[in-house]
This record gives C-alpha cells, structure tokens and sequence, in this order.
C-alpha cells in the first residue's frame, strides 16, 4: 500500500500547480525537460492560423462536396451504418470540415457523415471551410491512417 501512496505523491509533484495555463506559460520548465523543435513550434503556429481562418458552420448542398484525392481510405460502409441512428435521434451533431476548390467544396473530415446523411435523405450538412492548404513544415512527419 506504501508503494502506491509513493506513486501518487511522485504523479501529483510532478503535475503543475496553478491550474492550467496554455502552452507552460508562466511556468518554469521541469528538470530535464528539452524545449519543442522549431519545427514543431512553426506548426503549432500555424495550426493557430488556420483554426482562426476556418469558417463558421453553415448549411451547404451536399452534392457541392468532392472527396477529396488524399483520402487513403475508402467508405465503410459499417460506420456509415452506424452514424445513421445516430443522426436519425440526434441530429448532425459535428460539422464537416471542408476546403472551398473553386465553385465546389473538397471534404477533409466528414465523408461517412455524407453517406448517412445522404441514406436519411438530407440535401444539405453543416460544415465549416478551410479557405487556404497548410503545409507542412521541412522536418515534421506526415502520418496517414
């Protein structure tokens, strides 16, 4: 029983006190701790701005929605299965994230939500747009799922 009183103690000395400040502000580093690569830091940066530049949600004809080429997955059509009761009782609950390409829009997150939108008979979904591509800065890893 010491042993796990001895773990608590070690968890809560090394937890911040002062509640919660973003990004360790007005926080001395830890001991041992390496500050965030430049690149890193770059793209917490931009992420910023691109979270600032995302639109509001609005109401968009589903049919102005293009997959977008990067997708490496196809549709599964289980999880579209699977949102439809979902949107059925509750609605579209989150929007779909999409970029404006010319007098269309290409969908980034959101495309099973399509699919069971489409399956309920719904013309149109909330989204929010992206007017801009980020890019990723030279050293960060791209991982796809």
């Amino acid at each position: 029983m010491s042993r796990l009183k001895d773990l608590e103690a070690s968890i809560s000395n090394a937890l911040p006190t002062g509640g919660v400040q973003p990004h360790g502000a007005g926080r001395p580093r830890r001991p041992g701790s390496i500050p965030a690569p430049a690149s890193l830091l770059a793209f917490s940066g931009e992420m910023a701005e691109a979270n600032a530049k995302i639109g509001k949600p609005k109401r968009v004809r589903i049919d102005q929605c293009d997959d977008g080429d990067f997708h490496a997955t196809s549709i599964d059509q289980n999880r579209v299965d699977e949102l439809i009761p979902n949107i059925r009782a509750n609605g579209q609950a989150v929007s779909a994230q999409v970029r404006v390409k010319g007098d269309r829009y290409e969908i980034l997150s959101g495309r099973h939500r399509k699919f069971a939108l489409l399956a309920l008979g719904e013309q149109e979904w909330t989204s929010s747009s992206r007017k801009h591509q980020m890019t990723m800065p030279k050293g960060c890893l791209s991982m796809t799922t």
